[in-house]
Order: C-alpha cells, then sequence, then structure tokens
C-alpha cells in the first residue's frame, strides 16, 4: 500500500517555515501495471519500484499510496490534459478520484504547494480531504505506527529510513525518497542523501566499533541519491557499475514513452554515462 508522511514546521534558528515530504519506493505489480508497461519498464520496475512523490511545477508536489497506482496516471494525465495547475483544481479533481475509486484504500493524495511564501499541505483520504496540515500520511497504517515508534527516538530522516527498511508492512520497501523545500531554488527538489543498508546483524561489546557489511555477499550496498531537475532522480548504487535514473519523461522502452496511462509517474530506467549523457542500460 505504500507510505508516505508530510510535514511542516518554523525552524526558529533560521526563522522559515520549512518543509519535506518522504515516500517509498516498493510497488507490487497489479493488473493495471501489466496492461500499461512494457516488459522492460515492467522489469526496471519490479527491481527498483517507483518514486510516488513528483513534483509538477516548482510550487507544486503531489504524492500518492494505495492499492492501484492507475488514479494517480489518470490525476496527472487529467491535469495535463485541461492544462492546469491550479492548487484549488488539483485538489478538487484529486479528491473526486479518491472518491470514485473502486475501494477507499485504491489511491490517497498529498499535495503540496507553496504560494504566497507559505505551504499548504493538503491530505486526501478517507473520502475526506483535509486542508492545511502540519503533519499527514497516507498509505500503511502499520508503517505509520512503526515511524512513529522510531521517530521518539530519531530525527524524522532516520526514522522514515527505519521503517523502510524494517517495518511489518511487506507492501512498504524500497528506498527513503525525500522532497524538500530548497530556498536557493525557490522549488520543491529531491534530497541528496548518502545511505547504507546491512542485512547481517552483528553483536559488540559496549564500546567496541560496529562493523558494517556492505558486500553483495552479505547483503549490504550503500547508495546516493542525487536529483536532476524536478523531472528526474538519479539513484547509484556503489555496488553496481550503472546507475537507476527515475523520471517523468525518461523510459525503459520506447512503447512506454506515448503512453498517457504513464504521465507524471516518476518511472524507473537503469541508464549509464556515455560522455555526460545518460543512455538506457541494457
Amino acid at each position: 500500500m505504500s507510505f508516505v508522511f508530510a510535514e511542516k514546521h518554523f525552524d526558529e534558528s533560521l526563522k522559515i517555515e520549512l518543509f519535506s515530504i518522504s515516500c517509498d519506493t516498493k510497488i507490487i505489480p497489479d493488473n493495471y501495471s501489466n496492461l500499461n508497461f512494457s516488459k522492460q519498464q515492467m522489469h526496471s520496475i519490479n527491481k527498483w519500484g517507483i518514486i510516488k512523490s513528483t513534483i509538477l511545477s516548482p510550487d507544486l508536489c503531489i504524492s500518492f499510496a494505495g492499492n492501484n497506482i492507475k488514479y494517480a496516471g489518470i490525476l496527472f494525465n487529467t491535469l495535463f490534459e485541461i492544462g492546469s495547475l491550479d492548487t484549488n483544481e488539483v485538489q478538487r479533481i484529486a479528491l473526486d478520484i479518491h472518491k470514485n475509486a473502486e475501494s477507499i484504500d485504491d489511491i490517497e493524495f498529498i499535495i503540496s504547494s507553496f504560494n504566497d511564501d507559505k505551504f499548504n499541505i493538503c491530505c486526501i483520504k478517507n473520502q475526506e480531504i483535509y486542508y492545511d496540515c502540519k503533519s499527514c500520511y497516507i498509505g500503511s497504517p502499520k508503517a505509520y505506527s512503526f515511524f512513529r515508534s522510531k521517530n521518539k527516538i530519531n530525527d524524522i530522516s532516520t526514522a522514515f529510513a527505519d521503517t523502510v527498511n524494517g517495518c511489518p508492512d511487506n507492501s512498504v520497501g524500497g528506498f527513503p525518497i525525500r522532497v524538500i523545500y530548497g530556498i536557493d531554488e525557490q522549488s520543491f527538489v529531491y534530497a541528496y542523501s548518502r545511505s547504507f543498508t546491512s542485512c547481517r546483524s552483528v553483536i559488540v561489546k559496549q564500546g567496541e566499533a560496529i562493523p558494517f557489511f556492505l558486500s553483495g555477499s552479505d547483503g549490504g550496498f550503500s547508495y546516493e541519491i542525487n536529483d536532476c531537475g524536478i523531472d528526474n532522480v538519479l539513484l547509484s548504487v556503489d555496488q553496481i557499475e550503472h546507475q537507476v535514473l527515475y523520471s517523468r519523461s525518461n523510459r525503459s522502452s520506447d512503447a512506454d514513452i506515448d503512453n498517457i496511462n504513464l504521465s507524471g509517474l516518476m518511472l524507473p530506467m537503469e541508464v549509464y554515462n556515455d560522455n555526460g549523457v545518460w543512455k538506457r542500460y541494457s
């Protein structure tokens, strides 16, 4: 079902309001996925998932969670067809899609906007729309409960990463992706991060250094996430030679490029750098 968490707060030291929204990348294929994605794209999605926060403009970010991603595609395609990113219109259309989905758990949205020097977090779930939230979540209640327990002892980024890696809901997983509002960029941006995952447990005595096992045989790896503009996010895993580009426009197959049902979705494509140009990796 996924897990997405958003919050805003006033930073006393900087004297400004700060914003962040985090999502996982795991997706469980369904009939919609099998019908709308090419075999190449489906192969990449099964390996790398999708990013469930899409930055549509410097001042608008739409995040989604649920059991059927076709409704996210419907929202993005509708917005592109009408040619409007007006926040009120986006909220109205998203609520209508949520209410008319086959199941209440099929799709939920968080619509984040920045207007008149103010962040607005709008949450759409439970057949309702909640305006101007200070914090909210969509997706798995189990993941949210786990996240809250971790957030008591860790900062939000660490707690969210721990939730993606270890919460009891197996529909949540993949990589933690965070969107913030960049002060210098004056835009929503995908936040840089560098992390590691070590699947091997170890017991150490008090005062001893903790060893980190990052080899493939230990099930460990390290990775880096870089934004490449609001349309693209680059995932680099140190243990493999190629990278993964999540994108609104680049696709793993030419057949997916013109598929309007995939509009706005941040889909993965394995790539390599050829003299500064990203090319599909095969």
